[in-house]
């Protein structure tokens, strides 16, 4: 893929990221949590964009206690996978899928001194399917675009796409999609959703990190899989 050619800080920063996200999936695929894990500073603050169809779209900002949100080297905008549906609290809690690995990363990128952004589902997605085939649609990358200025406005640096298992799709159309003030400084893809099931009932169920135009993604990509993944969408 093409590098844009002001990316070099987001490239910079990709060994740190590479470090940090391959210790956080080590540790995902066990239950147990490690001594080393840095304590949880509580969920941060609960922010409220604007969205489509005049809709709204909840993100919990988090970051490193003590630590100003202005001025972090990176921020990361946190695309969970299943249906994407966090039913975030007015404290930005998530009550569900809060054993999501993107969640229990989250401390160790606080400790790092980077700013996190854990992004809810629109306000109109309701039901067990989630964001289903919404994923791959221009709006969804528009909702997207919109936390990533957000983002950008409140932190003054680079913002990347993070995004697992099925989140990997919305985060590869998001970064192929987007552009200007909108588009992020790169993209990261944990347990990327590469093979779809077009036999199933449910058509979203074949949607794969494929179905975006990967061709026009023009930032910094980093893709890390695990070993011990048993996923057969995710090898």
């Amino acid at each position: 893929m093409k590098r844009m050619a002001g990316s070099s800080r987001g490239l910079a920063l990709g060994s740190s990221l590479l470090v940090l996200l391959s210790l956080a999936m080590a540790i995902a695929v066990t239950d147990a949590q490690p001594a080393a894990l840095p304590p949880a500073a509580g969920c941060g603050e609960a922010v409220t964009v604007a969205t489509h169809d005049r809709t709204t779209t909840r993100y919990a900002l988090g970051h490193k206690d003590g630590a100003p949100v202005r001025g972090a080297p990176i921020a990361l905008v946190l695309l969970v996978g299943g249906g994407g549906v966090l039913d975030l609290d007015g404290a930005g809690c998530p009550r569900a899928l809060n054993r999501n690995v993107l969640i229990r990363m989250r401390p160790f990128f606080h400790e790092a001194g980077l700013v996190t952004a854990l992004v809810d589902a629109p306000s109109d997605v309701h039901g067990e399917d989630g964001l289903a085939g919404f994923r791959t649609a221009s709006r969804h990358a528009d909702d997207l675009g919109k936390v990533v200025a957000d983002l950008r406005a409140r932190t003054g640096g680079a913002v990347w796409l993070v995004g697992h298992s099925r989140g990997t799709i919305s985060a590869a159309a998001g970064a192929a999609l987007l552009s200007g003030a909108a588009a992020p400084d790169g993209l990261v893809l944990l347990s990327a959703m590469m093979v779809g099931d077009a036999s199933r009932r449910k058509p979203f169920v074949a949607q794969t990190v494929f179905d975006p135009p990967l061709e026009a993604i023009a930032v910094p990509v980093l893709v890390l899989g695990h070993e011990a993944d048993n996923c057969v969408r995710s090898p």
